[in-house]
């Protein structure tokens, strides 16, 4: 929960960079997955955005500590840094239902 005003502010920060479409598309798919996901699993899932794009969102995310990101010898997989984002974003998920 948050209670001191720096915490608010870095959380509202954090939902400013994840609010556009393809962010929130993205961050949806992650709280959906197992596991984490591939740049390519993501990108498929996005059909209206190319690689680069993703990539570049992906960057942006991560950046931000929203997500992370591990590179097993081709592939990066991506998933969400924080548990209580993952508790937010299901939240919202369920409310926007």
């Amino acid at each position: 929960m948050v209670t001191h005003p720096r915490e608010s502010a870095h959380l509202l920060r954090r939902l400013h960079i994840a609010a556009l479409p393809v962010r929130l598309r993205i961050l949806a798919l992650l709280v959906a997955a197992d596991g984490p996901l591939r740049v390519t699993e993501i990108t498929n899932a996005c059909p209206r955005s190319q690689q680069p794009e993703i990539s570049h969102h992906l960057k942006i995310l991560r950046e931000a500590g929203i997500l992370t990101a591990k590179k097993a010898q081709t592939s990066v997989y991506y998933e969400l840094a924080d548990p209580e984002l993952i508790q937010l974003l299901v939240a919202l998920q369920q409310a926007l239902r």
